[in-house]
């Protein structure tokens, strides 16, 4: 019997918990908005700008096969011991390099792309290296040509220089070629961070630039991209606090504002308070 009455009481908890969460659901939805809470910017507080410090794994996105670079519709041969840098990312400079007009929607900024590359109309046997724009040539070869007038291909996740669109350069050791590139997918790291209580990052990646907490309960997260018609989600790391995202300024569609809130289950009264919380950011 003890053991029973224990678990009624734990099944007790955890119901009344469950109540408290719809409650707040239900309240929120029809109560005070996000940008009326006391302690919003604007509202006296300090704020102190965080950097962002570890990064997190990047996620891959496959598109349709696209190509961006074919030299044989732009630019022309690539000379043995010629080095060329290419447009990858962004909207700007395919057509010039024979790629698919407007880009292939890789965004500026991704870290890397899943890549058919292929040497083609070769004058005699060589090889291919491609590595990110701006930085030393690799000792690692990309595509190998054996002979004259043959067309090789292989397939490689090549990285990007991330600062820029124009983010890779291939050099060609060995005679002339032309040079065909089909992306298949790219990787960004995830618009996601956790934030302490502070406002402090605690992980995160390199699109958060940075964190304000200018009143209690209140945050700031700048990111790098415009987030305006994205979704986004604020989950604080404790069952009895809740959270309300938004756009912090229509002029800075980069930030999102944070407030956490805790609830009263009898009044209804509506509290801020500092609390951990993760953000993430669809798009």
């Amino acid at each position: 019997m003890k053991q029973f009455r224990i678990v009624l009481v734990t099944v007790g908890v955890i119901a009344a918990a469950v109540a408290l969460g719809t409650a707040a659901s239900s309240w929120a939805s029809t109560g005070t908005e996000w940008a009326t809470l006391p302690g919003a910017p604007g509202s006296g507080g300090s704020a102190q700008a965080v950097l962002q410090p570890t990064h997190l794994e990047a996620t891959y996105t496959a598109i349709a096969p696209c190509r961006i670079v074919a030299t044989v519709h732009g630019g022309g041969k690539i000379a043995g011991g010629g080095t060329r840098t290419f447009f990858v990312g962004g909207t700007f400079g395919f057509t010039g390099q024979g790629g698919t007009s407007g880009g292939c929607g890789i965004p500026i900024g991704a870290t890397a792309i899943s890549a058919t590359v292929t040497a083609t109309d070769t004058s005699s046997h060589g090889y291919m290296r491609v590595w990110p724009a701006g930085l030393p040539e690799p000792g690692t070869v990309t595509l190998s040509y054996p002979q004259t007038a043959f067309s090789t291909s292989a397939g490689a996740t090549i990285s990007l220089a991330t600062k820029t669109a124009r983010s890779i350069t291939v050099r060609n050791n060995g005679g002339s070629a032309n040079l065909i590139i089909d992306v298949a997918g790219y990787y960004n790291q995830p618009l996601e961070a956790l934030i302490d209580s502070g406002g402090a990052i605690v992980s995160g990646t390199s699109r958060i630039v940075s964190t304000t907490h200018p009143s209690v309960g209140a945050y700031t997260v700048t990111f790098d991209t415009n987030v305006r018609n994205c979704a986004v989600t604020a989950s604080p790391y404790n069952v009895f606090h809740y959270a309300t995202t938004g756009l912090s300024d229509s002029s800075t569609p980069n930030k999102v504002s944070v407030y956490l809130w805790q609830l009263d289950g009898t009044t209804h009264a509506e509290t801020l308070a500092d609390y951990e919380f993760f953000i993430s950011v669809s798009c």
